[in-house]
């Protein structure tokens, strides 16, 4: 039986997005209110969630996904370690630790590779889930989730619902 946190997390409404930069439609949350914005990152864009002032735990989420890259099947375990590797090696001044070893996952139709990291920044420690994966077309998708330590669980409800229900833009 869901609890009533579950069922009120489920009733949250969210605002279908387009994001012509970064070539996603995005699922934002709505109430409360998250704030986006889109970054530029070498050939793409990166789109940025982050969880309102007051909002606990607080929470930011890049996601990117270069389009004209296309991964198959069979090379995705290969392509998602050198991600993941890449992303720990530029987090490095943050001390990453691996605290849960890269495992498949899914998200909706989109499959790929997680891990989870422990940071440190500024004397505060922050939990990371890294994630480099595969759309149904083949199209890349990486996430990078950070929020306070031990609270990657509490943001897995909202983070499935957002990367479950990313879409590619027509013509992208």
């Amino acid at each position: 039986m869901p609890s009533q946190a579950e069922e009120q997390r489920a009733k949250r409404p969210f605002a279908v997005t387009d994001v012509p930069e970064a070539g996603l439609q995005i699922f934002v949350p709505a109430r409360p209110q998250w704030n986006w914005e889109t970054q530029r990152r070498r050939d793409t864009h990166a789109i940025i969630l982050s969880t309102p002032e007051d909002y606990y735990p607080p929470t930011s989420i890049d996601i990117v996904s270069v389009p004209d890259i296309t991964i198959k099947k069979e090379l995705l375990p290969l392509i998602a370690l050198k991600s993941l590797a890449t992303v720990r090696k530029s987090a490095s001044a943050m001390n990453p630790e691996v605290m849960r070893k890269m495992e498949k996952v899914t998200y909706g139709d989109i499959v790929g590779y997680e891990e989870l990291l422990s940071l440190r920044s500024e004397g505060v420690d922050y939990e990371a889930l890294s994630f480099a994966g595969m759309m149904p077309s083949g199209r890349s998708v990486a996430f990078f989730a950070v929020t306070a330590q031990g609270k990657s669980e509490h943001i897995h409800p909202m983070l499935t619902k957002i990367i479950s229900n990313l879409k590619p833009l027509p013509n992208n």
